[in-house]
Protein backbone atom coordinates (compact mmCIF):
# COMPACT_ATOMS: atom_id res chain seq x y z
CA UNK A 1 0.00 0.00 0.00
CA UNK A 2 1.44 3.59 -0.28
CA UNK A 3 1.10 6.78 1.19
CA UNK A 4 -1.06 8.44 -1.17
CA UNK A 5 -3.83 5.51 -0.33
CA UNK A 6 -3.70 6.18 3.32
CA UNK A 7 -3.73 10.10 2.75
CA UNK A 8 -6.94 9.50 0.58
CA UNK A 9 -8.47 7.10 3.46
CA UNK A 10 -7.27 9.62 6.28
CA UNK A 11 -9.80 12.51 4.02
CA UNK A 12 -12.56 10.31 3.69
CA UNK A 13 -12.49 9.37 7.96
CA UNK A 14 -11.89 12.74 8.92
CA UNK A 15 -15.03 13.61 6.44
CA UNK A 16 -16.91 11.46 8.06
CA UNK A 17 -16.20 12.23 11.63
CA UNK A 18 -16.83 15.83 10.90
CA UNK A 19 -20.46 14.99 9.59
CA UNK A 20 -21.41 11.80 12.22
CA UNK A 21 -19.21 12.68 14.93
CA UNK A 22 -17.97 9.10 15.27
CA UNK A 23 -15.83 6.73 13.54
CA UNK A 24 -17.08 4.98 10.43
CA UNK A 25 -17.37 0.94 10.86
CA UNK A 26 -14.77 0.71 7.79
CA UNK A 27 -12.32 1.85 5.31
CA UNK A 28 -12.22 -1.24 3.30
CA UNK A 29 -9.17 -2.53 5.87
CA UNK A 30 -10.21 -2.92 9.85
CA UNK A 31 -9.67 0.47 12.06
CA UNK A 32 -6.50 -1.01 14.06
CA UNK A 33 -4.74 -1.77 10.69
CA UNK A 34 -5.43 1.79 9.70
CA UNK A 35 -4.30 3.04 12.64
CA UNK A 36 -0.91 1.67 11.87
CA UNK A 37 -1.22 2.73 8.61
CA UNK A 38 -1.31 6.06 9.75
CA UNK A 39 1.69 5.87 12.27
CA UNK A 40 3.06 4.71 9.74
CA UNK A 41 2.62 6.95 7.03
CA UNK A 42 3.44 10.18 10.19
CA UNK A 43 6.81 8.20 10.45
CA UNK A 44 8.18 7.25 7.32
CA UNK A 45 6.55 11.21 6.29
CA UNK A 46 8.80 12.88 8.54
CA UNK A 47 11.50 11.21 7.30
CA UNK A 48 10.96 12.12 3.48
CA UNK A 49 10.70 8.57 2.35
CA UNK A 50 7.85 8.06 -0.34
CA UNK A 51 8.22 3.85 0.63
CA UNK A 52 5.26 2.48 0.25
CA UNK A 53 4.17 0.52 3.65
CA UNK A 54 3.64 -3.71 4.07
CA UNK A 55 0.56 -4.58 5.42
CA UNK A 56 0.43 -6.40 8.77
CA UNK A 57 -2.50 -8.21 10.56
CA UNK A 58 -3.66 -6.08 13.44
CA UNK A 59 -6.58 -7.20 15.79
CA UNK A 60 -9.04 -4.24 16.78
CA UNK A 61 -9.16 -3.53 20.95
CA UNK A 62 -10.58 -5.45 23.28
CA UNK A 63 -12.49 -2.37 25.02
CA UNK A 64 -11.27 1.02 24.28
CA UNK A 65 -11.43 3.24 27.30
CA UNK A 66 -9.37 6.36 27.64
CA UNK A 67 -9.33 9.78 29.56
CA UNK A 68 -10.86 13.70 28.77
CA UNK A 69 -8.00 15.80 27.05
CA UNK A 70 -7.53 19.08 26.46
CA UNK A 71 -3.65 20.06 25.66
CA UNK A 72 -1.31 20.61 22.62
CA UNK A 73 1.35 17.43 21.71
CA UNK A 74 4.60 18.95 19.92
CA UNK A 75 5.67 17.23 16.82
CA UNK A 76 8.15 15.56 18.08
CA UNK A 77 5.93 14.34 21.01
CA UNK A 78 3.37 13.46 18.55
CA UNK A 79 5.94 11.54 16.19
CA UNK A 80 6.99 9.65 19.80
CA UNK A 81 3.67 8.63 19.98
CA UNK A 82 2.89 7.23 17.01
CA UNK A 83 6.26 5.14 17.07
CA UNK A 84 5.29 3.77 20.38
CA UNK A 85 1.94 2.68 19.34
CA UNK A 86 3.18 1.10 15.91
CA UNK A 87 5.86 -0.98 18.58
CA UNK A 88 2.81 -2.12 20.64
CA UNK A 89 0.90 -3.19 17.51
CA UNK A 90 3.94 -5.17 16.20
CA UNK A 91 4.71 -7.11 19.09
CA UNK A 92 0.94 -7.77 20.11
CA UNK A 93 -0.68 -8.02 16.56
CA UNK A 94 -3.57 -5.75 18.17
CA UNK A 95 -4.25 -2.36 19.02
CA UNK A 96 -4.32 -1.00 22.47
CA UNK A 97 -7.18 0.17 24.27
CA UNK A 98 -5.45 3.44 25.16
CA UNK A 99 -2.15 4.86 24.55
CA UNK A 100 -0.37 6.87 27.08
CA UNK A 101 0.62 10.73 25.88
CA UNK A 102 1.84 13.70 28.16
CA UNK A 103 -1.38 14.65 28.25
CA UNK A 104 -3.12 11.52 29.62
CA UNK A 105 -4.68 8.27 28.10
CA UNK A 106 -5.87 8.80 24.45
CA UNK A 107 -8.23 6.69 23.59
CA UNK A 108 -8.26 3.92 20.81
CA UNK A 109 -11.04 5.97 18.85
CA UNK A 110 -9.34 9.67 19.63
CA UNK A 111 -5.87 7.79 18.33
CA UNK A 112 -7.24 7.10 14.79
CA UNK A 113 -9.59 10.18 14.84
CA UNK A 114 -6.48 12.81 15.37
CA UNK A 115 -3.55 10.44 13.32
CA UNK A 116 -6.44 11.04 10.38
CA UNK A 117 -6.27 14.61 10.52
CA UNK A 118 -1.86 14.60 10.57
CA UNK A 119 -1.84 12.58 8.01
CA UNK A 120 -4.93 14.60 5.70
CA UNK A 121 -2.57 17.56 6.50
CA UNK A 122 0.24 16.50 4.81
CA UNK A 123 -1.89 16.55 1.74
CA UNK A 124 -3.40 19.92 2.16
CA UNK A 125 0.43 21.26 3.29
CA UNK A 126 3.08 18.91 2.57
CA UNK A 127 4.23 18.74 5.75
CA UNK A 128 3.11 17.38 9.09
CA UNK A 129 2.59 20.24 11.89
CA UNK A 130 4.29 21.29 14.65
CA UNK A 131 1.95 20.56 16.99
CA UNK A 132 -1.80 19.34 17.18
CA UNK A 133 -3.85 20.51 20.08
CA UNK A 134 -6.43 17.77 21.11
CA UNK A 135 -9.70 18.86 22.41
CA UNK A 136 -12.01 15.64 23.23
CA UNK A 137 -14.25 14.33 26.47
CA UNK A 138 -14.08 10.43 27.14
CA UNK A 139 -18.08 10.62 27.21
CA UNK A 140 -17.73 12.35 23.15
CA UNK A 141 -19.78 10.25 20.67
CA UNK A 142 -16.01 9.76 18.53
CA UNK A 143 -15.27 8.00 21.50
CA UNK A 144 -18.36 5.30 21.45
CA UNK A 145 -18.07 4.95 17.41
CA UNK A 146 -17.48 1.86 15.81
CA UNK A 147 -14.23 -0.47 15.32
CA UNK A 148 -15.31 -3.36 13.93
CA UNK A 149 -15.55 -2.86 10.33
CA UNK A 150 -19.40 -3.62 9.88
CA UNK A 151 -18.52 -7.49 10.97
CA UNK A 152 -21.84 -6.94 13.41
CA UNK A 153 -24.36 -8.95 11.82
CA UNK A 154 -27.97 -7.23 11.49
CA UNK A 155 -31.58 -7.55 9.71
CA UNK A 156 -32.37 -5.59 6.62
CA UNK A 157 -35.63 -4.60 6.35
CA UNK A 158 -36.95 -4.42 2.76
CA UNK A 159 -38.35 -1.06 2.07
CA UNK A 160 -37.37 0.30 4.70
CA UNK A 161 -37.60 4.03 4.38
CA UNK A 162 -35.22 5.98 4.48
CA UNK A 163 -35.16 8.65 7.23
CA UNK A 164 -32.17 10.61 6.93
CA UNK A 165 -30.33 8.10 9.79
CA UNK A 166 -26.95 7.00 9.83
CA UNK A 167 -25.48 5.42 6.49
CA UNK A 168 -24.05 3.05 8.81
CA UNK A 169 -26.68 0.23 8.96
CA UNK A 170 -26.26 0.18 5.03
CA UNK A 171 -22.75 -0.76 4.85
CA UNK A 172 -22.66 -3.50 7.47
CA UNK A 173 -22.49 -6.79 6.73
CA UNK A 174 -25.50 -9.39 7.47
CA UNK A 175 -25.83 -13.34 7.16
CA UNK A 176 -26.22 -13.39 3.39
CA UNK A 177 -24.44 -10.23 2.29
CA UNK A 178 -20.70 -11.18 3.32
CA UNK A 179 -19.03 -7.65 3.34
CA UNK A 180 -16.17 -8.92 5.17
CA UNK A 181 -15.23 -11.53 3.49
CA UNK A 182 -11.84 -11.20 1.81
CA UNK A 183 -12.44 -12.34 -1.49
CA UNK A 184 -15.46 -10.09 -2.03
CA UNK A 185 -13.30 -7.29 -0.04
CA UNK A 186 -10.13 -7.46 -2.77
CA UNK A 187 -12.35 -7.70 -5.86
CA UNK A 188 -15.14 -5.22 -4.60
CA UNK A 189 -11.60 -3.03 -4.26
CA UNK A 190 -10.10 -4.69 -8.01
CA UNK A 191 -13.19 -3.59 -9.55
CA UNK A 192 -13.44 0.07 -8.65
CA UNK A 193 -9.99 0.34 -8.57
CA UNK A 194 -9.58 3.20 -11.24
CA UNK A 195 -13.26 5.20 -10.60
CA UNK A 196 -12.78 8.54 -9.20
CA UNK A 197 -16.45 9.01 -8.10
CA UNK A 198 -19.02 7.27 -6.00
CA UNK A 199 -21.37 7.09 -9.46
CA UNK A 200 -17.71 5.66 -11.06
CA UNK A 201 -18.18 3.14 -8.45
CA UNK A 202 -21.50 2.00 -8.90
CA UNK A 203 -21.46 1.66 -12.18
CA UNK A 204 -18.35 -0.48 -12.64
CA UNK A 205 -20.26 -3.12 -10.08
CA UNK A 206 -23.12 -3.08 -11.59
CA UNK A 207 -21.49 -3.45 -14.97
CA UNK A 208 -19.12 -6.09 -13.83
CA UNK A 209 -22.54 -8.05 -12.38
CA UNK A 210 -23.96 -7.78 -15.96
CA UNK A 211 -20.91 -9.70 -17.48
CA UNK A 212 -20.03 -11.75 -14.82
CA UNK A 213 -23.28 -13.23 -13.39
CA UNK A 214 -26.30 -15.24 -14.92
CA UNK A 215 -29.62 -15.19 -14.04
CA UNK A 216 -30.90 -18.93 -12.67
CA UNK A 217 -34.55 -18.94 -11.39
CA UNK A 218 -35.79 -20.33 -8.55
CA UNK A 219 -37.32 -18.99 -5.39
CA UNK A 220 -35.96 -17.73 -2.15
CA UNK A 221 -32.36 -17.58 -1.51
CA UNK A 222 -29.61 -20.27 -1.46
CA UNK A 223 -26.17 -19.21 -1.99
CA UNK A 224 -26.04 -15.57 0.08
CA UNK A 225 -22.90 -13.46 -1.50
CA UNK A 226 -20.55 -15.76 -1.57
CA UNK A 227 -21.80 -18.64 -2.75
CA UNK A 228 -23.58 -16.68 -5.78
CA UNK A 229 -19.70 -15.51 -6.74
CA UNK A 230 -18.63 -18.79 -6.41
CA UNK A 231 -21.20 -19.98 -8.09
CA UNK A 232 -21.23 -16.88 -11.04
CA UNK A 233 -25.45 -17.48 -11.12
CA UNK A 234 -27.79 -16.79 -9.04
CA UNK A 235 -31.70 -15.80 -8.88
CA UNK A 236 -32.47 -11.99 -7.81
CA UNK A 237 -32.24 -12.18 -4.29
CA UNK A 238 -28.64 -13.80 -4.65
CA UNK A 239 -27.41 -11.28 -6.97
CA UNK A 240 -29.04 -8.58 -4.78
CA UNK A 241 -27.16 -9.93 -1.88
CA UNK A 242 -23.83 -10.22 -3.98
CA UNK A 243 -24.25 -6.58 -5.55
CA UNK A 244 -24.69 -4.89 -2.63
CA UNK A 245 -21.91 -7.02 -0.70
CA UNK A 246 -19.91 -4.99 -3.66
CA UNK A 247 -21.38 -2.22 -2.81
CA UNK A 248 -20.55 -1.74 1.00
CA UNK A 249 -17.49 -3.04 0.62
CA UNK A 250 -16.47 -0.32 -1.89
CA UNK A 251 -17.89 2.34 0.80
CA UNK A 252 -21.31 2.77 -1.03
CA UNK A 253 -24.07 2.45 1.08
CA UNK A 254 -26.79 0.04 -0.16
CA UNK A 255 -30.22 -1.75 0.98
CA UNK A 256 -32.47 -4.33 -0.29
CA UNK A 257 -35.76 -3.60 -1.87
CA UNK A 258 -38.85 -5.50 -2.38
CA UNK A 259 -41.39 -5.68 -5.23
CA UNK A 260 -44.18 -7.62 -7.05
CA UNK A 261 -43.54 -7.87 -10.99
CA UNK A 262 -46.37 -8.71 -13.12
CA UNK A 263 -44.82 -11.19 -16.25
CA UNK A 264 -46.38 -10.95 -19.86
CA UNK A 265 -47.25 -14.33 -18.96
CA UNK A 266 -49.40 -12.93 -16.07
CA UNK A 267 -47.42 -14.74 -13.39
CA UNK A 268 -46.89 -12.10 -10.69
CA UNK A 269 -43.51 -13.13 -8.57
CA UNK A 270 -41.96 -11.42 -5.56
CA UNK A 271 -38.47 -9.72 -6.86
CA UNK A 272 -35.40 -8.58 -4.90
CA UNK A 273 -33.19 -5.68 -6.26
CA UNK A 274 -30.74 -3.08 -4.67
Amino acid sequence: MNQDDVKDAAARVNAYVNQKYVLPNYVEILMAKFLYLLNITITITNSGSTAGINLITVNNPNKPVGSSINGKLSKSTYLALAKNVTNLIKTNKQASNYAKSPIRNMQFQTLVSEFSKLVESVSQNKNLPNSVTINVKSNDPINSGGINEGSSSQTTVLNDQYNVESLTQYLKATKNCQVTNSVIRSLATSITRNCNTDREKASAIYNWMQKNVDYSFYYDTRKGAVGTYNAKTGNCVDQAHLSIAFYRAGGLAARYVHGQCKFSSGNVYGHVLV
